[in-house]
């Protein structure tokens, strides 16, 4: 492990001028695995396979760097004209990511493989890079941000720390209990304050923390959440996008699980669901929920529910 944090520790001595005017030819160097639009999927291989070949001068003491959008994340010494190597993926992101591979030579020469992208899925999070974590001894310190040595693993930009491969790797499932597709919230007879329309999920392990959007917005972290009032949304069709993530807020760990329904609030009905009795499971505003896309919001929640109770 201690190789590991050296060498990228170090990778970003690589000058983004050598690589922006260095130039591609074939094999010299290449990215072998993964191959131009691949998928990683569950149980995949969680690495980076790289080689140099038919350079036009001998690569044989340069640099090899690897590029994982954008971040120099491993760098080798050249060692054979042939050489090749792998390494372990370390800051990616879900979705598509973006692999380059740059060398340089004794003779000051740059050369870089062409552009490649690849995805990543929730299913290799949660098994094959959530596994290989936890191949690796973490550093004393490692709760925070690594101690005094920078954690190598980073998912979307946050540390991907063992709690949060443990977590993954117990598979986190997710069902939207209601709405149920299509359907349409209508208001109620006692009033317009008694419309409210809701959320109800449920969630495996109960550990896991509610993630949740509607339409275009971004996932917002909504904690322990298992009963979201949706108040204060106008009439129309909604896609509800939930998803299962770490209870700390920073790593979604699920797919994304989407439902469609329709709020009218000039139709009455006189049953619609009123879900469960509050509790501390409940996020029982907008205000609150609003407040989980900010980094305090865990602690303006409490302080909400606090003061609700007094």
């Amino acid at each position: 492990m201690r190789g590991l944090f050296f060498a990228l520790c170090c990778a970003s001595a690589v000058s983004r001028s050598f690589i922006a005017r260095a130039d591609q030819v074939e094999g010299c160097p290449a990215i072998l695995y993964p191959p131009p639009g691949h998928i990683y999927e569950q149980d995949d291989p969680p690495h980076v396979s790289v080689a140099t070949g038919g350079c036009p001068s001998s690569p044989v003491g340069g640099v090899l760097t690897l590029f994982i959008n954008g971040e120099a994340t491993m760098e080798w010494e050249v060692t054979e004209e042939d050489f090749s190597d792998s390494s372990p993926l370390t800051s990616i992101r879900t979705g598509q990511n973006d692999f380059l591979l740059h060398l340089r030579t004794p003779q000051a020469e740059d050369w870089t493989s062409p552009p490649l992208s690849a995805s990543v899925s929730a299913a290799f999070v949660a098994s094959s890079f959530a596994t290989l974590i936890l191949s690796y001894p973490p550093p004393e310190g490692e709760e925070e941000e690594g101690g005094g040595v920078r954690w190598p693993f980073v998912l979307n930009g946050h540390p991907f720390l063992p709690r949060h491969a443990e977590l993954a790797l117990t598979r986190p499932s997710l069902q939207v209990l209601w709405p149920t597709p299509g359907y349409l919230f209508k208001r109620l007879q006692y009033g317009p304050s008694s419309f409210q329309p809701f959320i109800r999920v449920q969630a495996s392990p109960p550990i896991a923390a509610l993630w949740l959007g509607l339409n275009d917005q971004p996932l917002a972290y909504y904690g322990m959440a298992y009963f979201v009032n949706l108040g204060g949304i106008t009439d129309g069709a909604y896609v509800a996008r939930v998803a299962l993530g770490s209870p700390d807020g920073r790593h979604v760990l699920t797919a994304v699980t989407e439902v469609e329904f329709s709020v009218d609030s000039h139709q009455e009905y006189e049953e619609d669901g009123a879900g469960p009795e509050p509790s501390k499971g409940i996020v029982p505003d907008r205000t609150v929920c609003a407040a989980a896309e900010r980094p305090q919001a865990r602690e303006e929640a409490e302080a909400a529910r606090e003061g609700g109770e007094g």
